[in-house]
């Protein structure tokens, strides 16, 4: 995942403090990456929600639940999607272009503070 320098930092001060859910649990920045790429999109999904951007990646179905397709959304809290995609091929797809247009987004804020 693309993510800056300032965002990654950012994110490890978050994961660490000491009223985060994952600080209770043991997860720290050394060992993140050994959680499955499902669990650490939902670490990132609290991140930037702790942040007012919220992240979605999801399969789109037919009518008999096969997924046809997988989508994305990302938006600040309270507006309208600041990005969505419907055209992904996987749910892996789609949650790496969400969490990279979320680092966009958090880039900007952090530029602003």
């Amino acid at each position: 995942m693309i993510m800056t320098d300032r965002v990654k930092k950012d994110f490890e001060k978050w994961l660490i403090t000491e009223d985060s859910d994952f600080y209770l649990a043991g997860i720290f920045p050394e060992n993140f990456g050994d959680l499955s790429p499902s669990m650490q999109f939902g670490v990132w999904v609290d991140y930037y929600a702790s942040c007012k951007i919220c992240v979605q990646a999801v399969p789109v179905e037919w009518y008999d639940e096969t997924p046809y397709y997988y989508a994305y959304n990302v938006f600040k809290r309270g507006k309208y999607p600041l990005t969505s995609e419907t055209g992904c091929g996987s749910l892996e797809e789609a949650r790496k272009a969400a969490l990279e247009k979320a680092s966009e987004i958090r880039e900007e804020q952090l530029k602003k503070q």
